[in-house]
């Protein structure tokens, strides 16, 4: 171990209780054992150390989706934006370049119809649910409603992890969360098509399974497999 990840180490604050990320609860749900105690590691004790985020590719794709119509000019005002910026520092000769590969990845997703729906922004106190004693953090970037009813019907996770791809049984836990997470956050009967989950880099889209049930179960098992193993992992 380098000097940097040793003194990350050392700087790590650890969580006392169980919480995981819907995106590595996806992960854990399809990966080994010895990933899953890392996975478990890690969500306890969150590195201090920067990570690279596409926080400017995640707003204007929320933008974009939320928009009627979808117009990619936006996405594209938003990569020559980024094009025109002088980076100051390392970490930003890095990070901009890291946007504007995923906008422009954005731009070969399929197209998601959302002409029937009235996409909004979540509000801030509803992002997690507990499930099996864990507390799994979802963080919509949207919320679906129907356009006649006003009802809740669904949601959008974007996924902007380059270095991390998910698999497709990954991305089906995941979206069952998301599913389960309308459902109690907003006392909703969700549509399993309108619980979406983009993985930007990989230009893939994923809906809810109908196997909703049975992935829950799994769902709750490995949850209380994390909650029992969060001090010991």
């Amino acid at each position: 171990m380098g000097e940097a990840a040793r003194a990350a180490h050392q700087h790590r604050q650890p969580r006392l209780h169980p919480r995981i990320s819907i995106s590595k609860l996806g992960e854990y749900m399809s990966t080994s054992a010895s990933r899953r105690r890392r996975i478990i590691r890690d969500q306890r004790e969150p590195a201090e150390v920067k990570t690279l985020h596409c926080i400017t590719a995640r707003t204007a794709l929320t933008s974009y989706l939320a928009s009627s119509p979808q117009d990619p000019q936006r996405l594209l005002r938003t990569i020559e934006a980024l094009r025109r910026q002088t980076p100051q520092t390392l970490w930003k000769q890095r990070e901009i370049p890291l946007n504007i590969t995923a906008l422009q990845r954005a731009l070969k997703l399929p197209p998601l119809n959302l002409e029937d729906l009235a996409p909004e922004r979540p509000p801030d106190g509803r992002a997690a649910i507990a499930i099996g004693g864990v507390r799994v953090v979802v963080r919509p970037d949207l919320i679906l409603r129907d356009r006649e009813s006003g009802h809740v019907v669904g949601a959008v996770k974007l996924y902007l992890v380059k270095s991390v791809p998910l698999t497709d049984e990954a991305a089906d836990f995941v979206t069952t969360v998301l599913r389960q997470f309308v459902e109690l956050a907003y006392q909703a009967q969700p549509h399993r098509q309108r619980c979406i989950f983009v993985d930007v880099f990989a230009m893939k889209m994923h809906t809810a399974p109908a196997a909703y049930k049975r992935r829950m179960k799994d769902l709750e098992a490995a949850c209380e497999e994390i909650a029992a193993r969060w001090l010991s992992a």
